[in-house]
């Protein structure tokens, strides 16, 4: 089941996976895009695959420190994309 959270332009769309947030998709129009660290009281500790594929608007992308893994094509055909803040601690790639 998915669930949304808002920002000040746009939604997150996430999934509860035991007692950890997992991002769906984000749908909006912000170039400088903070992932919240928690949502719904719960860590964000994942990106899934294609959360964010062809989404040319954002510009900075940032992951917070709770991210530990992302997976495949997440961030794909992000043609507007020139910073990217990854968290300090290890974080699981998928491809591309």
């Amino acid at each position: 089941m998915s669930n949304k959270y808002l920002t000040a332009d746009g939604a997150f769309s996430y999934e509860i996976n035991n007692d950890s947030i997992t991002i769906l998709s984000y749908e909006g129009n912000e170039h400088f895009l903070p992932i919240p660290d928690k949502m719904d009281d719960l860590p964000v500790t994942a990106i899934a695959s294609k959360a964010f594929l062809g989404k040319k608007n954002i510009t900075h992308l940032i992951l917070p420190d709770s991210v530990t893994a992302i997976g495949d094509w997440a961030f794909a055909h992000m043609s507007g994309l020139q910073i990217i803040t990854l968290p300090a601690s290890k974080v699981t790639l998928g491809k591309q």
